[in-house]
């Protein structure tokens, strides 16, 4: 298999940084190539038997690359069953979210309900020519004296 990679594939291929990748192809331990626009590439083998090296219980983690890459599918029943969590808990987040806005929005309403009845309340203690701005004439008597 003679399958190029990018650096930064195989840095998720081998579960570490790209730095680190890096730090390998400069210290000698792993053979690359430097492309025309300036990026690594790299052989899947050379990386597998790399971390086989390194890391014996590594090579079974690092998966062959994707032949179409736009169309990834899981490798194994497990990756599938792990989908298949990912996504119910990403459905539960968005439907305990969704339930939490609601409440929100009620909360809101209520809030906006009374600021309303608070304002026309004051608005009438303060009126002028209104039988209860009570308030109005007293505020008006304290001013005069």
């Amino acid at each position: 298999m003679n399958d190029r990679i990018s650096l930064p594939e195989a840095a998720r291929r081998a579960n570490v940084s790209p730095t680190s990748v890096r730090r390998w192809i400069d210290a000698g331990k792993l053979k690359a190539t430097k492309g025309r626009e300036g990026s690594w590439n790299l052989s899947f083998e050379d990386l597998r038997t790399f971390l086989a090296t390194v890391q014996p219980n590594r090579r079974a983690t690092v998966a062959p690359p994707v032949a179409h890459p736009t169309h990834a599918t899981p490798n194994s029943s497990l990756e599938l069953e792990g989908y298949r969590e990912a996504l119910l808990e990403a459905r539960t987040a968005l439907e305990r979210e969704r339930r939490n806005n609601d409440e929100l929005r009620e909360q809101l309403k209520r809030f906006e309900s009374e600021i309303f009845k608070l304002t026309s309340e004051m608005q009438a203690l303060l009126s002028r020519d209104s039988p209860t701005g009570v308030l109005s004439r007293w505020v008006k008597s304290k001013i005069a004296s």
